[in-house]
């Protein structure tokens, strides 16, 4: 669990993309406090995330996250302070189905 914390907050793309690959590969096997902490850090890095694609991978692995264990909704907050227009598609569907209204 250590190691995925320190790739989700990596200073570097690659580490941040492999942290999040990593905890959507990962996700059927976290118990609810190990989903609450990954959740909650995915969250805060995907809203201040600078590229589209580590933040859409960050978004997925939420997703992924949300299929195995209760996602809190107070651990997505961060997302709100996204900008709708400066998100694709795809992010824009992520968001939708987390319940996060821009």
């Amino acid at each position: 669990m250590v190691e995925l914390v320190r790739r989700i907050v990596s200073e570097n793309p690659e580490g941040r993309v492999a942290g999040a690959d990593n905890a959507s590969d990962w996700s059927s096997l976290y118990d609810q406090q190990e989903a609450d902490v990954v959740v909650g850090l995915l969250a805060v890095m995907a809203a201040l995330e600078g590229e589209a694609e580590i933040r859409e991978n960050q978004l997925h692995a939420i997703i992924s996250i949300s299929e195995s264990a209760t996602v809190k909704g107070e651990l997505l907050s961060p997302l709100r302070r996204l900008i709708r227009t400066a998100l694709d598609d795809e992010q824009l569907d992520y968001l939708d189905d987390l319940g996060i209204q821009l």
